[in-house]
């Protein structure tokens, strides 16, 4: 495995009670079984056709989900199966079918899919992120954002609503492009690191910098001064066809 290198703001102390949430490999995230246990809503920003995270978080801690992808609809499982077919994988094209009336049987109830992308307050197909805060009533928010560099618009709304947030898994996109707004947000923001995990689909940037990273954040975790080995023995490969790498931090 290659060893890449993270600046040390992701440095973080040894957490004791990780658990995997989600898809095998890509769409699967480590957080903290206390975080979970102390959720009174998840928020999930980002879908695409993968709900498992949803669907898992939903089986160990059944809360209300209020899940946001304007870019989740039945085209675009259908693209995705198209995909698969002409790959001739047909069972998984057959099965992404499937799928769709699955996502369609588990959004239902307490469990809502609203058809918006999170990060702006001025356009008809996104919603602010205070906006979800002040519509809803919970103490301890779980939040779940994969939203591919829409993150950075959300940083500071993280900060600012930070005393309604138990726990938060973030994928930061093009880190070398906002390396001190990162370094900003974990300065400000109150929880503690507790995982980092590269996404190995990633491009590698100078210095050996991955531009692809998954950070957990947590504020209930069980932390202790033991080494932090990584890869974590429950993490996988985004890419199942790629080596997983091994992390280091700047000293």
């Amino acid at each position: 495995m290659k060893k890449l290198i993270l600046p040390n703001m992701f440095k973080h102390k040894n957490c004791e009670d990780l658990i995997r949430v989600g898809s095998n490999n890509d769409g699967g995230y480590l957080i903290s079984v206390s975080d979970l246990n102390k959720t009174d809503a998840l928020l999930s920003f980002g879908l695409d056709v993968d709900y498992n995270f949803e669907k898992m978080f939903s089986d160990n801690s059944d809360v209300p989900i209020y899940a946001y992808d304007a870019s989740t609809n039945f085209a675009s499982f259908i693209k995705k199966s198209l995909s698969e077919f002409f790959h001739l994988n047909f069972l998984k094209s057959i099965n992404l079918i499937l799928k769709y009336f699955k996502f369609k049987n588990f959004f239902k109830g307490k469990k809502k899919f609203i058809q918006t992308f999170v990060g702006l307050d001025n356009n008809t197909n996104f919603i602010s992120f205070d906006e979800i805060i002040y519509n809803k009533n919970y103490k301890n928010y779980f939040i779940k954002m994969d939203i591919e560099g829409g993150e950075y618009r959300i940083l500071d709304s993280l900060i600012k609503h930070q005393d309604k947030i138990c726990g938060t898994v973030i994928e930061f996109h093009d880190i070398d492009l906002h390396l001190e707004k990162i370094d900003r947000f974990v300065s400000n923001f109150n929880l503690n690191i507790v995982h980092v995990h590269i996404n190995n689909w990633t491009i590698i940037g100078k210095k050996d910098l991955p531009l692809t990273v998954e950070v957990t954040f947590s504020k209930n975790a069980k932390i202790n001064n033991n080494i932090v080995h990584y890869p974590n023995e429950l993490d996988q490969p985004n890419a199942p066809h790629l080596e997983d790498f091994v992390v280091s931090f700047n000293e």
